[in-house]
């Protein structure tokens, strides 16, 4: 029922965190179009992307982007 969004900036490295308090999934087994696609996108413009969710759990996906992203 909640969303949150969020963007900062700080030593030349961005992060956008979008985070909700849904039913959430597992990551590892449901993978599906749009976790494919995200990561896609992120590699394409050289950042990093994280995903954290679990079932019951909600969700958080976190993308960051400029020099020093920690690239998994």
């Amino acid at each position: 029922d909640h969303l949150t969004v969020e963007w900062r900036v700080a030593d030349g490295r961005g992060e956008l965190r979008v985070a909700d308090d849904g039913v959430g999934f597992d990551p590892q087994r449901d993978a599906g179009g749009g976790l494919r696609a995200m990561h896609r996108e992120v590699n394409r413009v050289d950042a990093a992307l994280r995903i954290r969710s679990s079932p019951g759990k909600g969700t958080t996906v976190v993308a960051l982007v400029g020099d020093g992203a920690d690239r998994p």
